[in-house]
């Protein structure tokens, strides 16, 4: 099936990340390749930020060091705490041997394929048959939450292992095995490093509600019981990761006191009208086809829905089953926590006001839910376990409510047919009144307004893409009502059925998922303006200014880990305190601050639209449609400050970094991080040279008449070491977010390295659990044999 599904990726060597776009839409890279175009531009991140993640990972992976720092952005970061990439995903292994584009593929068809093979073996425990079992495990495998977020990764990544969890809490209730509690942990620790703080919350939730309401064979064991055992789950799996949450921990906490946290969710409102309008929109659950493609305007944004997260299709029949069986089967007490479980996905982020902490990505929950409740429902069904008198109510109701849409339907595509004028022209004054305020709306006029073109052809009666899962959706229909008439074997009707279900899915994943020639897009191309970054932002940061509603995406955040450039922004989720989030928030985006940018080591200013008149700063390069301007004030990457100055305070520290005449001669120290004994005047003429540069260590050779204090323009960051000719030094935090360390007169040789002592010790919590784990299972098993050997 999935060979099936991602043939043009396996078999053609076509590639699902939006290249296309990236070389079209983005700068300098479109000076080569145009005109703008796009297949599909929501998942735009998956190149922007996954494969950057990959890179990153790869390296990591194959120099053995994992806690891997990236010195490619925000003038250094802690890659490795950022859980939305993945870091740890026991998948991550394929990539010490494939390049990082093949790397995401095998793990999204690896996530794919355990997520389907868990979710058979669940189904199986439930009694569900094989045909019915293949059916409904697709479709859990091919969700659409997990296709449309094969990109980020985070819900596949995450939740492929939530039936092998569930599988395992549900075998100690009915068999009473106590190890199974412990393999429920191991796969649990494998869902948390595959995914983020945003997903391991979700998985925590269905753990909990499992563990606390699912029925169990043993009277004995009450409620502090079922308590004790969520308690010792979720411990074990913890610690097993305690490699991957104390880091992520510590981020969040350095975010929190001074940095940065990104996420457009997060600072969402999602108002009563925009809910009541949401309701309607699950009925994208049965067609996901209903809201639209990727290439035409899609129905969600109207109730402020995100394309890629309002997503929970899991094929017309299993939804079908699902919800009728939440109705029919709510009373058994096997099924009663996976009902609640998907009535409060889909409640919650609609009806309450947790809408920006869960937004629609909680729906994968109801998802993975309605695929056991809808798989037991279709095999009682099949098995005619169901109350003739239920069956022919419900399937009355389903004529009447199937009819009234397909009606509503036929009424859009011949309205759509006779106001295609009007509605054209309505279109496209909203559009062109809104492209400025688009995110690729500058220089891509042409290819927005043709989707104006592509939406009325869709709601149209001669649109396959439209059309097609309905007709499936009859099809099944009719196999139903005549297995309920008698005239249809079971076997038939699971045929019917399962092809419906398969074509439909494999329609969505080749609709969602752009097919791209890399030959005529290639992944990262070559550009004058890259290659010149690359050379000469080794010892000097760039920045890009841009004229929002000017230009197109220049040097998109993040690309500069895969060209080796040194970019001083980046978009991360989490960010720490960093001289790019500093400047960012008091220089407004339509003025420059070279002084202060200088101080950052940023010698590099890339600009499309925007001329810079400064003085300080000189053009060297036009190329590609881009200025590139050097910023004759900027500092080097390392450098002897004159002086020392002690403040009392970070907001005093704030105060003089914005003063005008602060050229960075004096290095500017929190009271708090340092004693007031470095106060005063050092030497500030001396050879410094930064021999090695790499993503856990910084080499410097320093040769200095008397007593110096050097600076080292990268992120202050806890973890960071220093040595001194062999000897350590402590770190000072400079100007608020650098780093700073003491030099002797004479030849000094300064290392910086990346050891933090929190992934240390998180290695050595994860192992010491790992072998508790084993030890337990060890145990328990032996303890159990004996139990047995003596009842006999």
């Amino acid at each position: 099936m999935l060979c099936i599904a991602f043939f043009p990726y396996i078999f053609e060597g076509k590639i699902f990340l939006p290249t296309d776009m990236f070389d079209t839409m983005t700068a300098p890279f479109n000076a080569h390749y145009g005109p703008p175009q796009a297949q599909n531009f929501y998942p735009f991140d998956g190149i922007v930020q996954t494969y950057p993640y990959k890179v990153e990972t790869q390296e990591g992976l194959r120099s053995g060091q994992l806690a891997y720092w990236n010195p490619h952005i925000l003038c250094g970061y802690p890659q490795y705490a950022e859980t939305m990439g993945s870091n740890f995903d026991v998948f991550n292994v394929v990539g010490v041997w494939l390049d990082p584009w093949h790397t995401i593929l095998a793990e999204v068809l690896l996530e794919f394929f355990v997520a389907g093979a868990g979710m058979c073996l669940l189904l199986r425990f439930f009694g569900v048959q094989p045909g019915v079992n293949l059916m409904f495990s697709a479709a859990y495998m091919l969700n659409s939450l997990f296709v449309a977020g094969a990109m980020p990764r985070w819900a596949a990544a995450s939740f492929c292992w939530m039936p092998f969890v569930v599988l395992m809490l549900v075998r100690r209730y009915r068999y009473g095995r106590r190890e199974d509690l412990v393999y429920a942990s191991l796969f649990l620790v494998l869902s948390y490093l595959g995914g983020n703080l945003q997903s391991a919350f979700f998985t925590t939730c269905v753990v909990a509600c499992i563990v606390l309401f699912y029925p169990s064979t043993d009277d004995s064991i009450q409620w502090l019981g079922r308590v004790g055992m969520l308690a010792a789950v979720l411990f074990v799996a913890i610690l097993l990761s305690a490699s991957m949450w104390l880091p992520t921990v510590q981020l969040l906490i350095q975010t929190l006191e001074g940095g940065s946290l990104n996420s457009s969710s997060v600072y969402a409102k999602y108002s009563v009208m925009q809910r009541i309008l949401s309701i309607p929109l699950l009925l994208s659950f049965y067609f996901p086809a209903l809201a639209g493609s990727p290439a035409v305007f899609n129905l969600k944004k109207i109730a402020g829905a995100d394309m890629t997260d309002f997503n929970g299709a899991i094929a017309f029949v299993p939804m079908l089953f699902a919800v009728w069986g939440c109705v029919v089967l709510r009373k058994r007490k096997e099924l009663l926590p996976f009902v609640v479980l998907a009535g409060s996905a889909i409640i919650l982020p609609l009806l309450t006001p947790l809408y920006s902490v869960l937004y629609h990505r909680v729906f994968i929950i109801a998802t993975f839910c309605f695929s056991i409740v809808g798989a037991v429902m279709f095999q009682a069904f099949v098995d005619r376990r169901i109350d003739r008198a239920t069956v022919a109510r419900a399937i009355g109701r389903i004529r009447m409510a199937f009819g009234a849409f397909i009606l509503a339907l036929v009424v859009i595509c011949a309205y759509t047919t006779l106001q295609r004028d009007a509605l054209a022209e309505r279109l496209t004054g909203m559009l062109k009144s809104s492209v400025l305020h688009s995110a690729f709306g500058s220089s891509t006029e042409a290819w927005l307004l043709a989707r104006v073109r592509n939406t009325l052809n869709y709601y149209s009666f001669f649109s396959m893409g439209l059309w097609l899962p309905v007709v499936l959706a009859l099809v099944t229909l009719v196999a139903i009502y005549q297995f309920a008439a008698g005239k249809l074997g079971a076997r038939a009707l699971v045929g019917i059925a399962g092809a419906a279900t398969f074509i439909q899915l494999v329609l969505f994943v080749r609709v969602w998922l752009p097919a791209i020639d890399p030959d005529t897009f290639p992944m990262y191309p070559v550009s004058t303006v890259t290659t010149f970054l690359h050379t000469h932002s080794v010892q000097g940061r760039y920045m890009v200014w841009q004229d929002p509603a000017k230009d197109t995406y220049i040097l998109h955040p993040n690309i500069a880990t895969v060209y080796g450039m040194n970019d001083f922004d980046g978009y991360e989720s989490l960010t720490p305190g960093t001289m790019s989030v500093f400047y960012h928030r008091r220089i407004a985006p339509d003025s420059l601050d070279l002084r202060l940018l200088g101080l950052s080591n940023v010698r590099y200013v890339v600009t499309r639209s925007r001329v810079i008149s400064d003085p300080d700063a000189r053009p060297v390069l036009t190329a590609e449609g881009l200025t590139i301007y050097e910023n004759l004030r900027a500092k080097p990457r390392a450098y002897l400050a004159a002086g020392v100055r002690v403040l009392a305070s970070d907001s005093a520290v704030t105060g003089k970094l914005l003063q005008s005449d602060c050229d960075g001669s004096e290095a500017l120290l929190n009271r708090k991080d340092a004693p007031s004994n470095l106060e005063g005047h050092y030497a500030s003429t001396g050879d410094i040279q930064v021999r090695e540069a790499g993503n856990e260590e910084v080499s410097i050779q320093a040769m200095v008449p008397s007593k110096a204090f050097l600076v080292l323009t990268d992120t202050y960051y806890p973890g960071w070491t220093c040595s001194v000719n062999g000897a350590p030094r402590p770190i000072y935090r400079v100007d608020g977010y650098m780093r700073g360390v003491m030099l002797e007169a004479g030849k000094s040789v300064i290392l910086f390295r990346f050891e933090p002592g929190l992934f240390t010790a998180g290695i050595g919590l994860s192992g010491l659990a790992a072998a508790f784990a084993l030890s337990a299972i060890g145990y328990l098993k032996r303890r159990r044999a004996r139990n047995q050997q003596s009842e006999i």
